[in-house]
């Protein structure tokens, strides 16, 4: 089965480094059995990365099941869906007839309202230039590169609430 409103969570356990799975156990048995997936969350970041489905698993789960989740979260860069569609929308509003440049990059990360420093964004744009474009950024680029932007901001956010200087 699947779809629907998850049940809320009772447990929490741990993947491997900075991926997190919430499981439910069943109230009934109490037994880590029969475990739900419930999200996926970053250890580091304490938020949802994908909108996915929760759904039960009838077994134990496996590096399979695991990997699955993974990819997911990969492929959509940790965003969640409405981010996504929101990034889309900031890309289509923005965008030259070849893509993103410097410019047109830093209107659309300022119209979704993340307040970047010139000089953080061309270090972020240079390292988002994956197939070497240089100055033109497609879609999925610019995905990784709002990612990347959230979770600076995310760690400067966290850094604060633990009392440390805002970067």
């Amino acid at each position: 089965g699947g779809g629907g409103t998850p049940p809320p969570v009772r447990r929490v356990c741990s993947g491997w480094g900075r991926a997190r799975m919430a499981f439910l156990m069943d109230p009934a048995d109490g037994e880590a059995s029969n475990l739900s997936l419930v999200q996926v969350v970053d250890s580091t970041q304490g938020s949802n990365l994908s909108s996915l489905a929760w759904r039960r698993f009838p077994r134990e789960l496996i590096f399979e099941d695991f990997y699955a989740v993974l990819e997911q979260v990969r492929d959509t860069h940790g965003l969640l869906c409405a981010e996504r569609t929101e990034a889309y929308e900031a890309f289509e509003l923005h965008r030259g007839a070849k893509g993103l440049g410097l410019v047109e990059v830093s209107r659309a990360v300022r119209w979704l309202g993340y307040p970047v420093k010139l000089g953080r964004l061309l270090e972020i744009f240079d390292e988002s230039d994956l197939e070497d474009t240089y100055r033109q950024r497609d879609s999925e680029e610019f995905l990784r590169l709002l990612a990347r932007i959230r979770e600076d901001e995310l760690r400067c956010v966290r850094a604060h609430m633990e009392g440390g200087p805002i970067q």
